[in-house]
């Protein structure tokens, strides 16, 4: 009886109470929603700007967007780039034009902002996501900056053979996560 009070508590504090605070939040809603994994949630959490419904939805985000896992996703961007930009780096000392494959890519926003310190003849950069509203945000942030972005879903091995022939382009950067890696690997070898 205890057990049932304490169990229909805890569930009316989430659904009635807990649960509409954290809708009024940019970061909570796409995560209730079942996005906290897309490119348009991680581009927010790198632009780190609170957004929500109101003055306390934005409150809220702020508070979200400040926890331990989303500041490391950002530390996690931050050391990706300077990879990147070593990369970059060493290609332009080998006078060779840097190819860069993101895959799951989301708008790139991160790629967008790295463009700006180069050359647009130094870096191609191609994006492959499976969210067509995160690849139209994309190519609005890219502009005329040299990237192109593939719907694609990943996860099928025939999509990424027909990207690879349709395309004639191989990069000399690629950027996954590893979970990524290894539902690509598995999916490839079926």
């Amino acid at each position: 009886m205890v057990l049932n009070i304490k169990s229909g508590l805890e569930n009316f504090w989430y659904k009635k109470i807990l649960k509409n605070i954290i809708f009024l939040s940019k970061l909570g809603t796409s995560s209730i929603r079942g996005f906290a994994d897309s490119g348009l949630n991680f581009d927010h959490m790198y632009r780190n700007n609170p957004k929500g419904v109101t003055v306390f939805g934005r409150f809220v985000d702020r508070v979200l967007l400040n926890l331990p896992s989303v500041k490391a996703t950002r530390q996690r961007k931050d050391i990706i780039v300077k990879i990147i930009q070593n990369e970059i780096a060493n290609n332009l000392m080998l006078n060779k034009k840097t190819k860069i494959l993101d895959i799951a890519s989301g708008p790139a926003r991160y790629l967008v902002e790295l463009l700006n310190n180069y050359k647009q003849q130094d870096i191609e950069v191609l994006c492959i996501d499976k969210d067509k509203r995160a690849l139209n945000f994309g190519r609005i942030l890219a502009g005329n900056k040299p990237i192109r972005y593939a719907k694609a879903d990943i996860f099928k091995a025939k999509h990424l053979k027909r990207l690879s022939r349709q395309i004639l382009w191989k990069p000399n950067i690629i950027i996954f996560d590893e979970e990524i890696a290894k539902l690509v690997t598995a999916a490839i070898e079926q």
